[in-house]
């Protein structure tokens, strides 16, 4: 299905680690960024020169030369990715989004993977990322698990979350965007 003759395989020039539990820490949006992103090498190459790569070759120890990921498993990725989000991020994530990632977290050589620990007395389960696609997954499970809500911000149309326990529908994703707002329609108001 895939040519094995004249694949193109992005390679990561950066010799800069990337850590991928502080990019999850940082950004609980990362997966969002990551379905937005275009299936072309140019786009695909700067994204992960900043993020890290994908894929099970990411993770590739003692190897000679270069590793890298074929385009055609970015172009996979970020389209399933982008499947998922667009199901969650308008709240309809139904049986067909059910299934679809619940195939990629079965994955024989995945990106992430179920953990169990002791914590603060009791027993846990999470899932652990080994890189950029796994963040993502491990991400979206997070969103649909604990019920966060998608907003649209009023202002820049930005995706946010709204948390299970708010009660009010969230319009902007920050106070300065809600003051923005506030200045924008107080002038209309006044012309």
């Amino acid at each position: 299905e895939h040519p094995e003759t004249e694949e193109l395989v992005l390679v990561r020039d950066s010799n800069v680690p990337v850590h991928v539990s502080d990019l999850a820490g940082k950004d609980p949006l990362f997966f969002t960024e990551f379905a937005k992103l275009r299936p072309d090498p140019g786009p695909i190459q700067a994204f992960a020169e900043k993020y890290g790569d994908i894929g099970p070759q990411s993770r590739k120890k003692n190897t000679k030369g270069p590793t890298g990921t074929p385009l055609w498993l970015w172009e996979g990725s970020i389209k399933i990715i982008k499947q998922l989000t667009d199901a969650w991020s308008s709240n309809a994530f139904d049986v067909r989004a059910e299934k679809l990632l619940n195939g990629e977290l079965r994955k024989p050589i995945g990106s992430c993977t179920p953990v169990v620990r002791l914590r603060r007395g009791k027993w846990e389960v999470w899932l652990e990322a080994y890189d950029t696609y796994g963040i993502c997954l491990v991400q979206l499970v997070e969103a649909i698990t604990e019920n966060t809500r998608v907003y649209h911000c009023d202002w820049c149309g930005e995706i946010g979350l709204r948390g299970p326990t708010e009660k009010r529908k969230r319009k902007y994703c920050s106070d300065a965007h809600r003051l923005k707002a506030y200045r924008a329609q107080k002038k209309e108001e006044e012309e």
